[in-house]
């Protein structure tokens, strides 16, 4: 059975592509032969363009033979309709509205190529290319459709430059129609679109975070923001001036009115021109289009799951921990099944968003709570398992690699230095999840820790995911400076004394002092914080605070500076430098 299907649709993809080659082949012929040996009118023109396309309307393909039966037209219309879109389909369609020659307009090769474009998007499949394009001057062509021109007969006064203007209707529609095509082509079209022309990278962060809203909410700070907006209401208010200053020229040379505001008509139908330069605010009915047509392909989703280029983790890493990203948990949320698809870095800030939320378990919660609720809780706890489990086999798995293992510990690592405690806390429970409980696998048990670590695990039990189970992971020596780089930024923002504790006692122990230039940073770095964070040397050493850890610490202090002062001893041969000075560790 599973072989008949498998053929089945095999068959119906190889008809689908039969047909968008056919479709390729009569758009050339239209575009090239026609012109040339016939002169076509322009209305038998565009019908036969349209029909060839199945784009007419249905009666027009089955109203002379009455065939098919009225209960199969739907079905034979569909089966030839929802097929691949060529990319020479699409360009030469491009080209024919580009065309003075050719009898469709611009804005009819527009709605066209929108029309044609959208149709195939939503054929999607995962066996079937529907939009492939690599040609980069895809953009360009798109975007002249929508370009102004005034009336040839109108001269304009001499050394009067008049603005790149564009139809606001197609101008808008130019950026979703590429705004499709970029996400069904990631590597050439969606890098070109993401490094090249901010306005449709701004739409491609919408589908992305499915946030709509202008600013977006991927810029990370308020002053941006401002900036944003401050920027957007000046260049709206040079494009108001440049359009009624452009109305005024055309109208003194044939109305001779008097154009303001109140009269314009070329006022809310025109907009600049410029896709290269700042992002455009998108009005309200746009932003609903982008909603709408994201929701029903899915373009957001194709974007994410791209890792070459990678637009998810340009994102994440714009934003680092300068603010919590809350789309990100939906979009995890949202993921089919596998989390292989998605960044590391994304399962990790889905990870910290979790732990902030700190929901209680579902038989704790209150009674009232309806089962439609307790089921979403329910799937998002499964969600979250499998997360952390996916987490846990990127550092201990048999295929942890050092690539990998630094992305995860890095994500959380470098949040250990932030100023905001919040963003502190976060991470280290982080570190807590991903280290120490995957250090039971597949029922065995755990190795017993050495000696040290364990006396100093005791002392310090929140903290067993430092001092126990990250100097146990498999690639250890990969992280270790990392770890302590980051370890040694934390100690001058940390206000807890436990958590500096623990930072000491891990860098006495596992810090790479093997090159004199890291040696020298540690001992400077530490030298620091017993200078300048009297407060905090005075909590853990005070007589009246008693803590379990202090000697421990000093253990850590001697240690650091006795293993630096006996290397700063040494001369390069080997002999005491200072041979007077007797120091025990």
């Amino acid at each position: 059975m599973v072989v008949e299907v498998a053929k089945y649709l095999e068959s119906l993809r190889a008809f689908q592509n039969q047909i968008a080659s056919i479709q390729r082949d009569a758009v050339w012929w239209l575009h090239t032969v026609v012109p040339s040996i016939s002169k076509t009118g322009a209305k038998d023109y565009v019908h036969c363009l349209h029909k060839v396309l199945f784009t007419e309307q249905p009666e027009t393909y089955y109203k002379w033979d009455n065939w098919p039966p009225e209960g199969d037209r739907n079905f034979f219309l569909r089966l030839c309709s929802e097929v691949p879109l060529l990319e020479d389909t699409l360009m030469r369609i491009l080209v024919i509205g580009l065309s003075r020659d050719l009898p469709l307009g611009p804005a009819d090769a527009m709605e066209l190529a929108d029309h044609l474009v959208k149709r195939a998007a939503g054929s999607q499949s995962d066996d079937l290319e529907v939009l492939k394009v690599e040609r980069i001057q895809l953009i360009d062509a798109v975007l002249n459709l929508c370009t102004y021109h005034h009336p040839e007969n109108i001269q304009l006064p001499a050394g009067y430059q008049a603005p790149n203007l564009a139809i606001s209707a197609l101008y808008w529609k130019a950026w979703l129609l590429i705004l499709v095509v970029a996400a069904f082509n990631p590597q050439k079209i969606g890098l070109a679109s993401w490094d090249g022309y901010p306005t449709l990278k701004m739409l491609m962060e919408m589908v992305m975070t499915n946030n709509y809203t202008y600013p977006p909410c991927t810029v990370a700070d308020e002053d941006t923001k401002t900036e944003m907006i401050n920027r957007e209401l000046q260049i709206s208010q040079r494009e108001k001036q440049e359009i009624l200053a452009f109305e005024s020229h055309l109208a003194a040379a044939s109305t001779k009115q008097t154009i303001t505001e109140s009269n314009s008509l070329l006022l809310s139908q025109l907009t600049s021109l410029d896709p290269q330069g700042p992002p455009r605010r998108p009005p309200p009915q746009i932003q609903e289009q982008v909603k709408t047509l994201n929701q029903s392909l899915r373009l957001g989703h194709l974007l994410c799951r791209s890792r070459n280029p990678d637009f998810l983790l340009n994102i994440i890493q714009r934003q680092a921990s300068s603010q919590s990203m809350p789309w990100l948990a939906d979009l995890v949320q949202s993921s089919e099944g596998s989390l292989d698809v998605l960044p590391v870095q994304c399962l990790c800030e889905f990870l910290l968003h979790d732990a902030a939320d700190d929901s209680l378990p579902i038989e704790d919660d209150e009674e009232g709570e309806s089962k439609e609720q307790k089921a979403k809780k329910r799937q998002r706890q499964q969600k979250q398992r499998q997360l952390l489990g996916r987490l846990q086999d990127l550092l201990l798995g048999p295929k942890a690699d050092e690539q990998t293992t630094c992305e995860v510990l890095d994500y959380f690592l470098r949040r250990l230095s932030s100023s905001q405690v919040a963003s502190r806390v976060l991470a280290m429970k982080g570190l807590s999840l991903v280290l120490s409980e995957g250090g039971l696998k597949d029922g065995d048990e755990r190795d017993q820790p050495m000696e040290e670590d364990s006396a100093d695990a005791e002392l310090l039990p929140g903290y067993q995911w430092l001092l126990q189970d990250l100097p146990k992971l498999p690639l250890f020596d990969s992280v270790r400076g990392m770890t302590s780089t980051a370890l040694q930024q934390a100690i001058h923002m940390e206000t807890d004394p436990q958590t500096i504790s623990a930072y000491l006692i891990y860098l006495s122990q596992h810090a790479p002092v093997e090159e004199q230039a890291s040696h020298n940073d540690l001992a400077l770095d530490v030298a620091r914080l017993i200078v300048e964070r009297s407060t905090i040397m005075n909590s853990l050493f005070s007589k009246h605070s008693c803590r379990p850890e202090s000697n421990a610490v000093l253990s850590a202090f001697l240690t650091i500076f006795s293993t630096y002062i006996r290397r700063m001893r040494k001369t390069k041969e080997g002999e005491d430098l200072y041979s007077w000075v007797s120091i025990r560790a």
